[in-house]
């Protein structure tokens, strides 16, 4: 039987132990260490290839802003300039370095500059991009820029700067003065060609009444001498049947004649509409309109409308005879409606058919303007005196015909209905 240890074999095996504890635990230790090591190295390792890439990137960025045509510059919320590149800086005719940590309104001058610093306040305090003209002095003169401004953030998500990227805009601001020029020259021609419009119609009703004039006084004086010539003849005791009968003919035959030129000089320009007025003509016309299409014509006007000038009378009553014309060729309808009213300052004059109506995109020519059936020259006649012509319809649901004239300031209507 073995003896038992003494106390100095028992610590010995103690301190044995321990120190086998203290090896197995350090070397976990080394080993959790190394691991440690390793993916700090690895992590330092990616932060430096990421620092590269960044480095990189940078240089390119740097690079391509350098080489670029436009103005880029950053600006602090102070209004300091951060960072300007090449372009800024031969703007100014300085370098960029030398710039850099002033105020950017010191920099920048020229006739309107000021709407790039408003558009920069009001970018940091909407945190909004925003892009501004405006006109700036430098060595080449006052140059036209359009000017890009893009807010950036912190890490934290703060407003901290401005980029701006101007971009020299002269050639396109001259091309848009030259467009506008000639816009200007059109819009002048147009005018004159509305006002010889105009005049063409005013000489052309002048004309008219002169021929109707004359006419009715030479060829209805020589037609009423004619009949009565023939009838002193046929009232001589004329024996001869034959004879008389072919007078009777030829009296009827002067008669119609007689009753043509009584439509034709009332086409050419109504006697009525100088010496009663406006509705009086347009009644006339309505009832012979009915006569000869069969098409019932209710008519209601405002009194009020023969206070108007006669070269707007006689304007009114043109377009009111070419839109009962038109309705007779195209709408196969059975009854018009005609009102004429006063709403405000304007004169409304209303044709409605109850005929078989159209799409109206059908009748604008490829300019977005009325052509055929008669309604292009009465938007010509109506343009002298600040008139609009619209169009309402459907087909199956015939069409309105609406002339809209503005009243001059010295014109004072008052409302009066017409039956």
């Amino acid at each position: 039987m073995p003896a038992f240890p003494t106390d100095i074999s028992w610590l010995f095996y103690a301190a044995f132990f321990v120190l086998f504890l203290a090896t197995i635990f350090l070397i976990g230790l080394t080993k959790k260490h190394r691991r440690v090591i390793q993916t700090q190295k690895e992590k330092l390792s990616l932060l430096q290839k990421s620092e590269s890439i960044l480095r990189s990137s940078e240089r390119k960025y740097r690079t391509l802003v350098e080489s670029m045509e436009e103005a880029v510059f950053v600006i602090d919320t102070q209004g300091i300039l951060l960072f300007a590149n090449q372009y800024f800086g031969r703007l100014l005719r300085s370098e960029p370095d030398l710039l850099t940590g002033k105020p950017l309104r010191s920099l920048l001058k020229g006739t309107s500059v000021e709407s790039l610093f408003d558009s920069i306040d009001r970018a940091f305090e909407s945190s909004l991009a925003g892009k501004t003209e405006y006109k700036l002095n430098t060595y080449k003169g006052e140059i036209w820029f359009e000017t890009m401004l893009v807010p950036q953030y912190n890490n934290h998500g703060k407003l901290v700067s401005i980029l701006g990227i101007s971009r020299n805009i002269n050639d396109r601001k001259a091309l848009e003065d030259r467009l506008q020029a000639l816009v200007n020259t059109l819009k002048k021609q147009h005018e004159v060609l509305q006002s010889l419009s105009g005049e063409v119609y005013r000489v052309q009703e002048e004309e008219r009444k002169r021929i109707s004039r004359e006419l009715h006084d030479e060829i209805g004086q020589s037609m009423t001498a004619i009949d009565l010539s023939l009838q002193l003849i046929k009232e001589q005791h004329l024996k001869n049947r034959n004879l008389k009968s072919a007078i009777t003919e030829c009296q009827h035959l002067v008669q119609q004649t007689a009753d043509k030129i009584h439509d034709f000089l009332f086409e050419l320009r109504p006697p009525i509409l100088d010496d009663l007025g406006l509705i009086p003509a347009m009644k006339f016309y309505s009832r012979g309109f009915s006569k000869r299409t069969g098409i019932e014509v209710h008519f209601r006007c405002d009194k009020a409308v023969e206070a108007i000038d006669p070269e707007m009378k006689t304007m009114m009553y043109r377009v009111y005879q070419e839109g009962l014309n038109n309705v007779a060729k195209h709408a196969n309808a059975e009854n018009i409606d005609v009102t004429i009213e006063k709403v405000t300052r304007k004169i409304l004059l209303n044709i409605t058919d109850d005929g078989t109506g159209f799409l109206p995109d059908s009748v604008l020519n490829r300019l977005g303007e009325y052509s055929g059936f008669g309604l292009l020259g009465i938007k010509e006649r109506a343009l002298p005196f600040g008139g609009s012509v619209s169009i309402h319809s459907q087909p199956g649901q015939g069409a309105c015909l609406s002339l809209e004239l503005p009243l001059k300031p010295s014109q004072q209507l008052y409302n009066s209905q017409e039956p």
